[in-house]
């Protein structure tokens, strides 16, 4: 009421007071990832909103996903959002988290396996022994199994490719992983039978009667000496197809000067008089002449199956 009585003593008067920053809020968006086992996540993109017109602001966060597993539309929260730019000072951000979605896929994972060699049994069926990951992130707990496996063919062979099918994942943690393939291969034999198993009722894949398997057989010098064996698969049956045999060699001299001599070389697939096949007896036969030797001494020999196995046998002469 009195105000119209007085007036200023200076030209301007001052205190003090504050100007808050303005709390606004952000969106951002996050990268899907490939399952590493953290939760860390990249924020690709962060918009501010509610900045002021005619002010820039921009914005940065560092995020993280709810869990390290793998899963679709997750939720990634930013909890430590900062406002930059020039005007960035101004304003502060108006919730303790953002939150966005995106993704953790599986990680690729390959298997290896192992097979086991077999006995010929007509059958390409293959026994899958072992299967292992590459790829799995330590300490994650994931294995695998292989539902079949089967060789290249079924005919007797070293070193034949086999092919495990029906891969799949077990353990813990299976769930994070991905096979690269769901099949893989490795190599195993298919042989012939060893020696001591039954075959036509004498042992198989060894040397047969009139020559000892334990070596004690003595001959005349000059005589003709023959070789029978008999090749089985795995149930017993004496094998006489082309290809079973693939070499047949003198290896040494027992007594006096030893060394490798290939002094036969023969091949199963034109059996003749000489080296054949005994349809009757189901056996090999292969008539040694002694005519190049000379009395006295014992002599080795071996018999190279195409399975890449021997029989190896000796007989002395006197």
């Amino acid at each position: 009421p009195d105000g119209g009585n007085y007036k200023g003593s200076g030209a301007a008067v001052t205190a003090t007071a504050d100007i808050a920053p303005l709390a606004i809020t952000a969106t951002i968006i996050a990268a899907d990832k490939v399952y590493d086992r953290s939760t860390s996540a990249t924020v690709t993109a962060c918009t501010p909103s509610g900045v002021l017109l005619g002010d820039t602001v921009t914005c940065t966060a560092t995020a993280a996903f709810d869990t390290k597993d793998v899963g679709s539309g997750k939720t990634v929260t930013a909890t430590d959002l900062a406002f930059d730019g020039p005007d960035g000072g101004n304003y502060e951000r108006s919730a303790a988290a953002v939150t966005t979605l995106a993704s953790i896929t599986p990680a690729p994972v390959t298997a290896s396996v192992s097979a086991a060699n077999k006995i010929l049994d007509g059958s390409a069926l293959a026994t899958v022994t072992g299967c292992a990951l590459a790829g799995v992130i330590a300490p994650d707990v994931v294995t695998c199994g292989a539902a079949a496996g089967a060789f290249d063919s079924a005919i007797v062979g070293a070193g034949k490719t086999v092919t495990a099918t029906g891969i799949t994942l077990a353990g813990a943690d299976a769930s994070n992983y991905q096979l690269t393939s769901t099949s893989a291969t490795t190599t195993a034999s298919i042989l012939y039978a060893p020696a001591g198993l039954a075959c036509a009722g004498d042992s198989g894949h060894s040397i047969l009667q009139p020559i000892d398997a334990g070596g004690t057989s003595v001959w005349k010098s000059r005589s003709t000496v023959p070789a029978k064996f008999r090749v089985c698969d795995a149930k017993g049956n004496s094998i006489g197809t082309a290809g079973v045999v693939s070499g047949f060699y003198r290896l040494a001299s027992v007594s006096g000067t030893t060394g490798d001599v290939n002094e036969l070389s023969v091949s199963s697939a034109t059996p003749d008089t000489a080296f054949r096949w005994d349809p009757n007896a189901r056996q090999w036969i292969f008539n040694i002449s002694t005519s190049a030797l000379t009395g006295g001494g014992t002599y080795a020999f071996l018999i190279h199956l195409n399975d890449g196995t021997d029989i190896s046998f000796q007989f002395g002469l006197r």
